[in-house]
């Protein structure tokens, strides 16, 4: 994904991103060609993780209560699943 102009790996950002209080699991992904940052976990925390996604350079950020996971590989993010989840 494109973040403040520069190619980044979403996976650099989601381990940080799951340090923070609250947050279950995340996701980076571009929707609507806009860089998102996706979060299960803590509602209540909301207010802080978009601030704090903001100094990453990532706009927007949507909370979900699951995020899915790839069939084949427990551990991966099903990226399409969630942008179709997110679309709906």
């Amino acid at each position: 994904i494109s973040v403040v102009g520069q190619r980044t790996y979403p996976f650099a950002i989601e381990v940080a991103v799951r340090q923070w209080k609250g947050v279950t699991s995340c996701a980076v992904i571009t929707l609507r060609a806009t860089p998102t940052l996706v979060i299960c976990g803590d509602q209540k925390h909301y207010k802080t993780w978009t601030a704090s996604a903001k100094t990453l350079g990532i706009p927007c950020t949507r909370h979900v209560k699951h995020i899915p996971m790839d069939k084949r590989h427990a551990s991966k993010v099903d990226r399409n699943a969630l942008l179709l989840q997110l679309e709906a």
